[in-house]
């Protein structure tokens, strides 16, 4: 499997998908103002976020038979 990056995608651009939901949790928790009861969301939503930015981003692709 080779991983390719897409012909009209800038993964730079794209980051705030995921960079800015991190970023508030992460804040939030050092502040202590994260509701225990409904921190599962951030654990959900943040790896949804990053797996849906990396398929707007990339591609994979089989290798051929050759070695490189």
């Amino acid at each position: 499997m080779k991983i390719i990056k897409r012909k009209s995608a800038s993964p730079i651009q794209t980051m705030s998908i995921f960079v800015i939901p991190a970023m508030t949790y992460f804040i939030q928790s050092l502040m202590g103002i994260v509701n225990p009861n409904r921190e599962w969301i951030w654990w959900v939503g943040i790896p949804t976020m990053a797996a849906l930015w990396f398929v707007v981003n990339f591609k994979i692709k089989k290798q051929d038979g050759t070695t490189k």
